[in-house]
């Protein structure tokens, strides 16, 4: 079965909302956006998420896991 590809975010801070988008090639109008859905008439655009904040992320990410591993010792 066909799906239509649309875009959505799981961004963890405010400032990643909207760096995941769906373009519909439609009217501006609730029911010809919902068709152009429907018929598959979307794209889907990213940015990538900048590499300082990549690093930050990871870098909290191995900061908990030291903290968690210390802990048990």
């Amino acid at each position: 079965r066909k799906m239509a590809a649309v875009a959505g975010s799981d961004a963890h801070v405010a400032s990643m909302v909207g760096r995941a988008i769906t373009e519909v090639n439609a009217p501006r109008d609730v029911p010809a956006v919902l068709r152009a859905i429907r018929e598959g008439r979307t794209r889907i655009v990213v940015r990538r998420t900048p590499l300082h904040v990549y690093l930050s992320q990871l870098g909290h990410g191995w900061s908990r896991r030291a903290k968690s591993i210390f802990s048990k010792l």
